[in-house]
């Protein structure tokens, strides 16, 4: 249809340059309006100019500094960053009982309503002042309960109770984090000790730490409440600016855990290059030619320049946290099999549900399900239908997982759907190799089939390029870029127990 609009057709054949060009100027064009619609929003929403921002994370830095909610907090750098950077330990991803779970029957994925603003909503503010070292006698819970906040190094002497979903986390050899009943040292804030004492009965020894008792800023609840309540309005009247203050929600700690960067990249001409690296030789980290008259140049940076306010963005972990395990531990003492967890939800049986929002009322004075800041509801989505959940899941592993959705369409007839996540292989790819692996079932079985192939521990390769038919790119390091003609990826999930549950 462009073709003929444009009249670019001659003979049965198209100019595909001439046509091409016409395709960048509209795709300009559509960036040029979208980079002013979302300018002319932040201007409106938050009154910061996105043309002196690099980031969104940077937009919400200013916005909540400009509405005070840093004021008095220290920003850490060198040592004591450092030691910060251990107590640092994002959402919980893992199996039940960290084993591959096979659950047939109806599964409901209960998802936490903004987590990350609601941790902030509800923690009581950022801690004030510089962090003091705790001296021997005031290695103890008597001295730490009086003071605001604390950092804390603690051996793990006995574990009253063990979850299906532990609190405790190390990192295992292979460099991953794991979360298990048996880890014998932790880095735990004073939230994050508060849980391991409640919710897992674990009486700790205290070694080292340190403590904050200069009071806190508890402008970041009443700023992220006002944000939620505005993006809930704008949302009620189909105002897209709504997605202005969900991006400065969750947008508003990530800066505050941002690691030191490493290096340094400059890009020199070749002229004035030798001249940089001589006096810099030292710092010099690798020289990579760029094009015919250009040098990147990479150094090592300096961590001392470094200073963000780390202890805020652990605290916010922690609460978000402790949100999850309100929620699990309870329905664990309740009974209720939990499946998988992805850091705001979990997988657990439908029918359960009802026993345990009137358990959490009973216990903690607050509705659970709902959808305001800090409650929970069923998040499975299938397109065009009602009552979706899923009737069967099997989770092979961390972020590697198949739902069978299940829901009633317009006429009220049940049909289903794939919910498909495998880490580092696109869900196209998932499906495009189980119908080649399983040519005489439909999609729905083929892609059942493979992931029981998994479960079972077999390996399954994977052609993320479909046979030259979908497009990979390769990065170099002089910044050219390219198609591969070859990207396999083989997963294997060697662990052989699984939890079947029906």
């Amino acid at each position: 249809e462009n073709l003929v609009k444009l009249d670019l057709i001659r003979d049965g054949k198209f100019d595909i340059m001439e046509y091409a060009r016409y395709y960048c100027e509209k795709d300009t064009e559509v960036l040029c309006k979208g980079y002013e619609t979302f300018r002319s929003w932040i201007l409106e929403a938050l009154d910061i100019d996105i043309d002196n921002q690099v980031t969104i994370s940077s937009v919400a830095r200013t916005y909540l500094q400009n509405r005070g909610c840093f004021d008095g907090v220290e920003n850490l750098g060198g040592i004591t960053r450092e030691f910060h950077k251990q107590f640092v330990v994002g959402g919980r991803v893992m199996t039940c009982q960290n084993k591959k779970v096979h659950a047939e029957g109806r599964v409901s994925d209960y998802d936490a309503v903004s987590l990350y603003p609601s941790a902030m909503a509800r923690m009581p503010g950022f801690l004030l002042g510089k962090p003091k070292i705790l001296e021997q006698s005031q290695l103890n819970k008597e001295f730490l309960d009086g003071v605001d906040g604390y950092f804390v190094h603690c051996r793990i002497n006995e574990v009253g109770v063990r979850r299906d979903f532990p609190l405790m986390t190390e990192f295992k050899e292979d460099g991953t984090r794991i979360f298990d009943n048996d880890v014998k040292e932790v880095y735990v804030d004073k939230t994050g000790l508060e849980d391991l004492i409640e919710f897992q009965k674990c009486e700790v020894e205290i070694l080292d730490g340190v403590f904050y008792d200069e009071g806190r800023n508890t402008k970041i609840s009443e700023v992220m409440r006002e944000l939620f309540q505005l993006r809930k309005q704008k949302k009620a009247e189909g105002n897209p600016i709504q997605e202005v203050y969900k991006l400065i929600m969750n947008s508003g700690y990530g800066f505050t855990i941002m690691k030191a960067p490493e290096y340094d990249l400059q890009i020199k001409n070749r002229d004035v290059a030798d001249t940089y690296i001589a006096r810099n030789y030292g710092a010099i980290h690798s020289i990579v030619e760029v094009g015919t008259n250009k040098m990147l140049v990479k150094t090592h940076k300096s961590i001392d320049e470094h200073f963000v306010p780390l202890h805020c963005g652990i605290e916010v972990l922690s609460w978000s946290k402790r949100i999850m395990n309100e929620t699990m531990c309870l329905a664990e003492d309740l009974g209720i099999s939990i499946y998988y967890q992805d850091t705001d939800s979990m997988h657990l049986p439908e029918d359960a549900v009802p026993k345990l929002e009137a358990a959490f009322k009973e216990k903690y004075g607050r509705e659970l399900r709902g959808k305001d800041l800090g409650q929970f509801h069923p998040d499975f989505e299938f397109d065009g239908h009602e009552n979706v959940r899923s009737v069967e899941l099997i989770a092979v592993g961390k972020k590697t997982y198949l739902d069978i959705l299940e829901g009633e369409n317009k006429e009220g007839v049940t049909e289903q759907a794939l919910h498909v996540r495998c880490k580092g292989v696109p869900t196209q790819v998932v499906k495009w190799t189980a119908e080649r692996s399983f040519p005489d079932l439909n999609e729905i079985g083929g892609v059942r089939e493979l992931y029981l192939k998994m479960l079972s521990g077999d390996a399954v390769d994977f052609d993320l390029t479909q046979q030259g038919t979908r497009t990979c790119f390769d990065s170099a390091r002089d910044f050219t870029v390219k198609s591969r003609d070859k990207f396999d990826r083989k997963l294997t999930f060697k662990n052989e127990d699984v939890l079947l549950f029906s």
